[in-house]
């Protein structure tokens, strides 16, 4: 009956709680035309699961040419939404010597990407700009964070933001996926390069070289 089938407007507020999560992507039609179209990118896709008639974001899955590579999930499906400057929301965990785990919900974030000719090589530069503020603290409570813990805090969600965009960047680059468009910022940064690679751009990824910057700025109260 009608009970079983998944109306597309709950379908879509899914996506969406995904994307704020980091769990999974909102992609339009009008973005796949734009991958699809590009010589040298690709396209993804969020992946939805269905059990006992309960729907779940399961991650993203990333294609090659037409071809489906691999799912991203956990860290690097959370990588892969900064990478691409989607974040709109989430929570990020990390673990202190002193208060234990520490969430923090994001409230902004902004990415920019370029390429960059180092010692006649190409290098994906990743520059990340987050604002947050404390969500929950394992031992402790939120008054108790002075100006040193804060700073802490921030270096080590650096730390964890890095890790998670490197292991987005490599799933990909490893399947010879380019869901970043990096063939257009080539084009800007580095022509030469993408002259000489643009028939083979997906073969090439792993040449490129990966520097993920991240900086945090924890704010107490929500802005």
């Amino acid at each position: 009956g009608n009970d079983v089938r998944v109306p597309a407007e709950n379908v879509f507020n899914l996506l969406r709680l995904g994307e704020k999560s980091g769990l999974g992507a909102i992609v339009t039609v009008n973005d796949l035309l734009n991958l699809y179209s590009d010589k040298t990118s690709d396209i993804y896709l969020p992946v939805l699961k269905i059990k006992d008639e309960i729907v779940s974001c399961e991650g993203i899955a990333v294609f090659s040419k037409t071809e489906y590579q691999k799912t991203l999930s956990g860290d690097a499906c959370f990588g892969f939404l900064f990478v691409k400057n989607e974040i709109e929301g989430g929570t990020i965990v990390v673990k202190d010597t002193e208060l234990g785990a520490v969430g923090v919900e994001i409230l902004s974030s902004n990415t920019n990407l370029w390429l960059t000719k180092e010692k006649g090589k190409p290098v994906l530069n990743c520059k990340i700009n987050t604002k947050l503020m404390l969500d929950e603290i394992e031992k402790g409570i939120t008054a108790s964070v002075n100006d040193k813990k804060i700073s802490e805090i921030e270096k080590l969600v650096n730390e964890k933001i890095e890790y998670m965009c490197v292991s987005a960047i490599n799933e990909c680059f490893d399947n010879e996926s380019d869901p970043f468009m990096l063939g257009r910022y080539a084009q800007r940064d580095y022509s030469e390069y993408y002259e000489n690679y643009e028939d083979e751009w997906r073969e090439n990824l792993k040449n490129i070289s990966r520097r993920v910057n991240a900086s945090s700025k924890l704010v107490r109260v929500k802005a």
